[in-house]
């Protein structure tokens, strides 16, 4: 069973099909973009004026993509 956390939150179903992988790998994605886009720039603003803000590693998803479409990730597996 593979639970992976999108934009709207954990997907737990008794079988996962690929049809379901391929779309939590798309919102992975989508949210990898929204956070560098967003988060970063206001991240790089608030420093810049001095203001504390928390950490945005808790919403960096790099370690979920680097697992689907590193070098021995799900995605080059499934394509063996």
């Amino acid at each position: 069973l593979i639970s992976l956390l999108d934009i709207f939150g954990f997907e737990r179903f008794k079988v996962n099909r690929f049809e379901q992988l391929c779309i939590n790998y798309a919102n992975e994605q989508l949210q990898h973009k929204y956070v560098l886009d967003n988060f970063r720039q206001v991240q790089e603003e608030y420093e810049a004026e001095g203001i504390e803000i928390f950490d945005f590693k808790m919403v960096d998803n790099s370690d979920v993509l680097d697992l689907m479409e590193g070098r021995l990730g799900l995605i080059i597996s499934l394509n063996e």
